[in-house]
């Protein structure tokens, strides 16, 4: 699990899945990040209810990182 300050609160990640090209967002998943908040950090995750996201991540056959330059805005 990993927490990242934003001015506006904080994100929560960590899980990544094996399961092809696919963006569906498995509560269990969610789940064990609340739970790992709620046990590790001694901030509370505020009101209401935090916004869920889930990404594809790329990743190179031989698991090496893929680094280049980010393209400017257009």
């Amino acid at each position: 699990m990993a927490v990242t300050p934003w001015p506006s609160g904080m994100r929560l990640g960590g899980t990544m899945e094996f399961s092809g090209r696919n963006t569906i967002l498995r509560a269990a998943r969610v789940e064990a990040l609340r739970r790992g908040a709620a046990r590790f950090l001694r901030v509370p995750l505020g009101p209401g209810d935090p916004e869920e996201w889930v990404g594809l991540r790329p990743m190179t056959p031989d698991e090496l990182p893929i680094l280049d330059r980010a393209r400017p805005a257009a």
